[in-house]
């Protein structure tokens, strides 16, 4: 600071003193209590107000924190802190402080409730589709996990025809009931409900919620003969649009027609074929002179999946091509991914006809392999135990669809060992 008195100017300048706690050599500006800052820090506490160590209920099931001793929520916890307070006449000290949270499981009364009784749900979706195979229902459980829609549910049942989701509150089971709805055709249905206890005095009632989702029976790559009037209706669509019961058939002979086109990112070609039923092949040997759009990938002694009908129909359609033969080969072994599972209870029913689930889940799993579209709304993990084999990689051939590297994900593992060190296992 400068002051100008006329004649010259006088240069003013702030003046330092010594520390009145520490003597420190360096002098310092002049504030409100003469300390430096060490000796601040020392004479005079900020933090002394915040708790070092904090406990926090924890419900292991639901995943939820205690809060203020009555509401339940999701865990959100801050630790690093800046505090600001005034020391003396003025002199505002700055610190930083990192408060330690513990966190001590304490199961809340809803949880308390299932675990004393498991039988004590509000809510149940029951999951059906009454048809020969279980393969929607393995899908729909992908999207289930993928999606994370069943981490409410408080217990998960099989059954003979379909799967059973119970909820601890109406919402839930309302909520994972639109969840399927939307992601599979479900027909329309009004839940019920059921009073299960009730308090006169205090007009309370406790119901229970019955959501029945009922999956449509037809499936992918099924072939339906529509009827006249059902045909008319859709603008003269068909009659022939999908298929109830595939048979296989054995490719004899193909002549393309036209070349190669590319519609909507998929290839096909137009070709003549002659085909015979795999079951008739060296008997009678009925042979079928079909045009089919999968003149691109079929070869002599190929086989194909398709529905075969007495009426005035072709006498046979070409749906896809099979892979039965070349797959034979690798039943049983392990694949380079794997899926994860929801779990459930199996009824005794249901153990009863393991043999035959496992079956149908490596059906489901060779159809994962052979259709992308599929792929796209499943979490396919890298399976870590998966050794290949040079020999079955030269037999396979380069034409069986398999899942590339790329789709897969890693499998991480977070889970602390003895020494409270986190590990990470793909």
């Amino acid at each position: 600071m400068a002051v100008d008195t006329g004649m010259f100017t006088v240069q003013q300048t702030i003046g330092r003193v010594l520390c009145c706690a520490c003597s420190y050599e360096n002098p310092i500006v002049p504030n409100a209590a003469n300390m430096c800052v060490n000796c601040l820090r020392r004479e005079f506490n900020v933090t002394e107000i915040l708790d070092k160590r904090v406990v926090i209920k924890h419900c292991p099931e639901c995943d939820r924190c205690l809060q203020r001793g009555k509401t339940w929520i999701k865990a959100r916890i801050k630790v690093k802190l800046t505090v600001q307070k005034e020391a003396v006449r003025g002199a505002v000290l700055e610190e930083k402080n990192v408060i330690e949270f513990v966190v001590e499981e304490f199961m809340c009364l809803s949880c308390t409730r299932i675990h004393a009784d498991p039988d004590q749900w509000v809510a149940v979706v029951q999951v059906r589709q009454y048809v020969s195979h279980r393969r929607t229902l393995f899908y729909l459980e992908q999207m289930i996990l993928k999606h994370e829609a069943a981490a409410t549910a408080v217990k998960i049942k099989q059954g003979d025809h379909g799967i059973d989701f119970f909820f601890s509150s109406q919402s839930h089971g309302e909520r994972f009931k639109d969840f399927v709805s939307k992601v599979t055709p479900v027909m329309k249905s009004k839940p019920s409900e059921k009073l299960k206890s009730h308090d006169a005095k205090s007009n309370i009632y406790v119901c229970r919620y019955n959501f029945l989702a009922t999956i449509s029976p037809i499936c992918r790559e099924d072939l339906i003969c529509l009827p006249p009037k059902v045909a008319a209706s859709l603008g003269n669509l068909g009659p022939l649009v999908i298929c109830t019961k595939l048979v296989e058939y054995i490719v004899l002979d193909v002549e393309i027609v036209s070349p190669e086109v590319d519609i909507g990112g998929s290839r096909y070609a137009l070709a003549d074929a002659q085909v015979a039923r795999l079951s008739d092949f060296g008997k009678n040997d009925p042979i079928f002179f079909i045009r089919t759009h999968l003149g691109h990938i079929l070869n002599l002694n190929d086989s194909e999946l398709e529905k075969y009908k007495g009426l005035v129909l072709p006498d046979a359609i070409l749906i896809r091509k099979s892979y039965e033969e070349k797959c034979r080969r690798k039943r049983g072994k392990p694949h380079s991914w794997k899926l994860k599972s929801l779990n459930m209870e199996i009824d005794n029913k249901g153990k009863a006809e393991q043999e035959k689930m496992n079956t149908e889940y490596e059906r489901f799993l060779k159809d994962l392999e052979e259709n992308p579209d599929m792929r796209f709304n499943v979490s396919l993990y890298q399976n870590q135990e998966y050794q290949p084999s040079e020999i079955a990689s030269m037999t396979d051939g380069e034409d069986v669809p398999s899942v590339p590297l790329e789709e897969l994900l890693a499998d991480l593992d977070l889970s602390e060992d003895e020494d409270g060190d986190t590990n990470m296992a793909g």
